[in-house]
């Protein structure tokens, strides 16, 4: 067992000291025990441990048993609070992700060199982990273009462009401050009433804010957005907030940016926004004595125009109408490829018209936003992941910028949301607020990942951590929120990832259980509402046999079942795969595939024409790996049930002159009910796989590729359990 020196803290200690320092409320020992995933005495051993460090800095703590901890705040003033921080993050061995966060904050504030010595003393450790972290700090900086310049017998520096540097900072920003102190932090920022906003509870962040600032750069955000009738998400609002105050204190030490970092910035003065800065910058300048150069007018325009922004009024700037025609064709090609019907969803629509200009400017602009949510995202949705970055094509073809996977991911995010938003068809029984201050896209999936897991819960409303204060609260079963949320509730809170992974899927779980559920489909109490209204607003003729049809009509609603969603292997029947020798022409090919949907009584006969114009409108899409060819359509009513063909050919034909002749051909039909998307998911990873691919095209027989799907998803399945 390691050795802990008297009086220091663990990792799990400090935070919850922390914790209790920033929230004047009552905080049950229940509560804590969920958020560190230990027993209720283990958060008792902890307090005490906790109280001794407080009794020391002269910080009494109060104990209820049944209100739970609170700091007893009478006479304690703010400085002593933030020496009080200081002083716990100094009283324990840190974890090597507090180690790598010191080791940034000392790096990014150091003008002169340093030498690994320095940064041993800064946490504790040895020479040989220290140069691990320094590894690590080296990669994290890297990516944003801040090198370390090292030379021997003198030490260690940074190396980066004023702006490179300036966003390595924000990024830091934005990861170091823990989520207590972030969500304290951003009260403040988003209060419109507070007169100064305190930045005391984080060290870093008080070398870029003062009072004199904090407010006037709050203000000049606000009257932008009045101006341009939007208003940014929070996450886009903390992020320009920071930026600017950044930028200001670098300014007033005479460290302005000297060099464009984007060759596209000379094209931004024209634009409306820029001609807004530079008549509004005044208010900045004037006040607090700068001036802005022509350089850091074009970085602060060029962050402006790329962080996401809820339109108040539609119409709001001069292309609207083609953008909207762009994200119209976008979001048809998707429905074509994916074969689901999302053209007539509006919030679709809105959603993709907020992400996708900003999302735009920030390729034009070389700006590249890291998605934490990729990996998982890809992953999740690998389908739709793909025809994501395909169908963008035209996007990246008509402004000549490729985007990246981590904004690809992002997109997918809003074409995944409207499709599990059709897979639920359910009743409720929980009413739950949802908060999340990530921007729209994040909040609806998550919206759809707890409906889709959780049949008993009805989202009542999506707000952001400032509207969360405001909102009626009345009937409110629970809150869900991705940050911490510092404003007293008293509504359970259960705090989770935007993605909702395993554990927080149990969190939830266990939380509808702890607190019981409503009704779901109350039948008879429904029932007699709506004959209160028809006997108001009608005649009729008999009442009884009228109330005893709805009845038996909403018994029945009632019983329905959700579709199950189907493998890939569910939709290869013996009628739906054959093995050909040899095809004429592509226009064969496609036919056979239809025809077995028609044999097999799935569509109509007219789909096979559907099937055949899809050559036309798909294109080289249609081939989705080499050697394989996947025609399809929309939905319509010729087609009866969802369903997959598969045709496969012992001598290949050429679909098109320049690619690869085609072997394989599978035919997808859907009438809408989203079963087949898992089914796509397989099928993708499935052409990925080239030894699986490579036995397939030796198949000679129907069962042999039956089996051999079967055996690809037993394989999927075993590395995922």
């Amino acid at each position: 067992m390691t050795n802990r020196k008297r009086g220091w803290l663990i990792n799990r200690q400090v935070k919850i000291a922390k914790q209790l320092l920033q929230t004047r409320q009552w905080t049950a020992i229940s509560e804590l025990a969920d958020k560190y995933n230990v027993s209720s005495r283990t958060i008792r051993n902890d307090l005490n441990a906790i109280e001794d460090t407080l009794n020391s800095l002269d910080i009494r703590m109060i104990k209820n048993r049944n209100l739970g901890i609170c700091i007893d705040f009478t006479g304690v003033e703010e400085e002593q609070i933030r020496k009080a921080q200081i002083t716990l993050s100094n009283k324990h061995f840190y974890s090597e992700n507090e180690r790598i966060n010191k080791i940034l904050h000392f790096m990014l504030l150091e003008n002169e060199r340093f030498t690994i010595n320095d940064l041993s003393e800064q946490v504790n450790v040895g020479r040989n982990t220290v140069i691990r972290d320094l590894n690590t700090c080296e990669r994290w900086l890297n990516e944003r273009g801040v090198t370390l310049h090292r030379k021997t017998r003198v030490g260690i520096k940074l190396n980066a462009e004023e702006y490179q540097w300036r966003i390595a900072v924000l990024d830091f920003i934005h990861r170091d401050i823990s989520d207590i102190d972030y969500q304290k932090l951003y009260q403040g920022l988003m209060d419109d009433t507070a007169i100064t906003i305190n930045f005391y509870v984080n060290d870093f962040i008080r070398h870029f804010t003062t009072a004199a600032h904090t407010r006037l750069i709050k203000n000049f955000l606000r009257k932008y957005e009045e101006d341009h009738l939007l208003k940014f998400t929070d996450e886009s609002f903390s992020y320009l907030f920071f930026y600017l105050c950044i930028s200001v204190v670098r300014i007033q030490k005479n460290e302005s940016i000297q060099t464009s970092f984007s060759n596209q910035q000379s094209q931004l003065q024209d634009k409306k926004i820029g001609k807004w800065f530079h008549q509004n910058k005044e208010i900045i300048e004037g006040a607090l004595a700068i001036e802005f150069n022509s350089y850091e007018e074009q970085a602060i325009v060029s962050n402006l125009m790329t962080k996401n922004a809820y339109l108040i009024q539609p119409n709001t700037y001069d292309d609207r109408e083609e953008e909207e025609a762009r994200i119209k064709k976008f979001i048809l090609n998707m429905e074509a490829t994916l074969c689901i019907e999302l053209a007539n969803d509006k919030q679709l629509l809105k959603n993709l018209l907020l992400h996708m200009r900003p999302a735009i400017n920030r390729m034009l602009l070389h700006i590249h936003n890291k998605n934490p949510l990729k990996d998982d995202i890809k992953t999740m949705y690998p389908s739709i992941f793909t025809a994501c970055r395909r169908e963008l094509k035209c996007v990246e073809e008509q402004y000549k910028i490729s985007f990246t996977e981590d904004e690809v991911a992002y997109i997918t995010i809003h074409i995944a949301t409207a499709i599990e938003k059709r897979r639920n068809i359910m009743n409720f029984y929980h009413k739950v607020i949802v908060v999340c201050s990530s921007g729209i896209g994040t909040s609806n999936m998550l919206v759809t990942r707890l409906m889709t897991e959780f049949p008993s819960i009805q989202v009542q409303a999506v707000c952001s951590i400032k509207d969360f204060k405001s909102w009626n609260k009345k009937d409110i079963d629970f809150i869900i929120s991705t940050v911490p949320l510092f404003t007293h509730v008293d509504i359970p809170v259960i705090y989770v990832n935007p993605l909702l992974n395993e554990r927080d899927k149990k969190k939830v779980y266990h939380s509808l259980n702890r607190y019981g559920t409503k009704p779901a489909f109350d039948v008879a109490n429904l029932l007699n509402q709506l004959m209160s209204i028809i006997v108001q607003e009608c005649e009729v003729a008999d009442y009884s046999r009228l109330k005893d049809r709805l009845g038996k009509l909403f018994e029945t609603r009632a019983d329905e079942k959700i579709y199950e969603v189907k493998k890939l292997s569910d939709y290869a029947l013996d009628g739906m795969v054959t093995l050909v020798d040899e095809v004429e022409s592509w226009e064969e090919a496609i036919q056979l595939s239809g025809e077995l949907l028609v044999a097999g009584n799935q569509v109509d006969k007219g789909y096979v024409d559907r099937l055949l114009e899809s050559y036309e409108e798909l294109g080289r899409n249609m081939i989705v790996s080499s050697g394989v060819a996947m025609p399809h359509t929309c939905v319509g009513e010729d087609v009866y049930h969802t369903s997959i063909s598969f045709v496969l050919l012992q001598k290949p034909i050429v679909f098109f002159s320049d690619e690869e002749p085609v072997w394989f051909i599978i035919s997808l039909a859907s009438n809408g009910d989203n079963q087949h998307i898992g089914a796509v998911g397989e099928l993708v990873n499935l052409l990925m796989d080239e030894e699986m691919m490579e036995k397939i095209k030796q198949v000679r027989d129907k069962t042999q590729f039956i089996l051999l799907l079967k055996e690809f998803e037993k394989n999927i399945e075993s590395r995922e359990g």
